[in-house]
């Protein structure tokens, strides 16, 4: 379906350029379609930030976590644009890194978890370089000094 642009459902130009780049990068693993796709998505949110939370799920599956967490300073949750994308299987090398926890202060989900008293399941995933409730912790302290 999506070869075809004939009958590809109505999506904006830019993330049918990206999910193209994607879908090259992902085939071939060709370091010039990598860095193609990176270039894309980078481009793609600096235009548009609703864009933001696509092109992190993007470059995060690559491996271009530092990316994912400088587009991550722009991102901000709304109506439009939930927080869920950052806990698809897409994100998961954002989540092992500890300034995850950085990201889920900002947008409230820290404060949210804290309340209800439970983590989310990431958070026991074996192999995760932090302790969520720790990350936490020291992040507030910080912030409190």
């Amino acid at each position: 379906m999506l070869e075809a642009p004939a009958s590809r459902p109505p999506i904006a130009p830019r993330i049918i350029e990206s999910g193209d780049a994607a879908f090259a990068a992902a085939k071939s693993r060709a370091p010039r379609d990598i860095a193609k796709l990176r270039r894309l998505d980078l481009a793609m949110a600096a235009e548009d930030l609703r864009y933001v939370p696509l092109s992190m799920q993007t470059l995060s599956s690559f491996g271009f976590v530092d990316d994912a967490f400088g587009l991550a300073a722009k991102y901000t949750p709304s109506e439009g644009s939930r927080p869920d994308f950052l806990f698809t299987p897409l994100t998961a090398a954002t989540r092992r890194d500890p300034r995850f926890m950085q990201l889920t202060r900002r947008i409230g989900l820290m404060d949210y978890w804290r309340a209800g008293g439970g983590w989310p399941d990431f958070c026991s995933e074996p192999g995760l370089k932090y302790d969520c409730r720790t990350e936490a912790a020291r992040l507030l302290a910080t912030a409190e000094s």
